[in-house]
């Protein structure tokens, strides 16, 4: 489809009528953009830019003649920024909007680089692995291990436990140390890092074949599950701390 060019604005469709008539009687084939619109609730026009008398591509130079003969305007075409000319040209080439009016286009363009940049925003503020880990308090639900389950039992504290309270945990220390718990015995450490998002335990002081090795990391929101070759544990977000007194 040919291309038609804009080459005189009015604030009513009215003000066009002798001006259209004498471009068509110099067989000009002329379109009124946003006629419609205005005719319908003339308080748009000042919002929409006005009706627009546009011509095709191949009339626009001897239109042009015709509007400076009958003193309609002096300059040889409205004035458009660059940015915008770029901006007509190229966004033409769209699939999908590339017909569309340049105001839609605009708006649908600005629309997607706003969503964008909003997402870029979302997605940066969340917080890392690392920072899950080791800002949460994670409690110990269960521990499978070669397909059997296993309940931690850590007999080096007493505890006092209640709503929202967990007796076994999960520490987590940005220094790179984990403790564990226990299974009747007294909780054991480690060390711990991250690797492509994996999470790297060893060095266990007991429980070796238990704890050591390569865990993925799933976090949905207060579940934590750690789950290795041989090992998987079961956690989930401490409400408040527990009250733990040594013996």
């Amino acid at each position: 489809m040919e291309n038609f060019r804009t080459i005189k604005t009015f604030t009513h469709s009215t003000e066009i009528i002798i001006l259209r008539s004498r471009l068509e009687a110099e067989g000009i084939e002329c379109f009124l953009k946003d006629e419609y619109t205005v005719d319908a609730n003339p308080f748009y026009s000042n919002a929409i830019g006005g009706v627009k008398l546009q011509v095709r591509e191949k009339d626009v130079s001897k239109a042009m003649e015709i509007l400076k003969d009958g003193g309609y305007l002096t300059d040889s075409l409205p004035y458009q920024p660059r940015l915008l000319k770029l901006f007509e040209k190229h966004s033409r080439k769209l699939p999908a909007i590339g017909s569309l009016r340049i105001e839609v286009r605009l708006m649908i363009i600005v629309s997607l680089i706003v969503l964008i940049l909003s997402l870029i925003l979302y997605f940066s503020s969340l917080p890392t692995i690392k920072e899950q880990l080791t800002q949460k308090n994670w409690c110990v639900d269960r521990v499978t291990h070669l397909g059997n389950e296993y309940v931690p039992n850590t007999i080096s504290f007493i505890q006092i436990s209640g709503g929202g309270y967990c007796s076994e945990r999960i520490e987590i220390k940005p220094s790179g140390a984990i403790k564990l718990p226990g299974f009747d015995s007294k909780s054991t450490s480690g060390n711990w890092s991250i690797a492509n998002d994996s999470l790297i335990l060893s060095k266990s002081e007991s429980f070796e074949s238990l704890y050591n090795g390569k865990y993925s990391i799933e976090i949905s929101g207060s579940e934590l599950i750690l789950e290795s070759k041989t090992t998987k544990i079961l956690c989930h977000q401490e409400s408040r701390r527990e009250l733990r007194l040594p013996i």
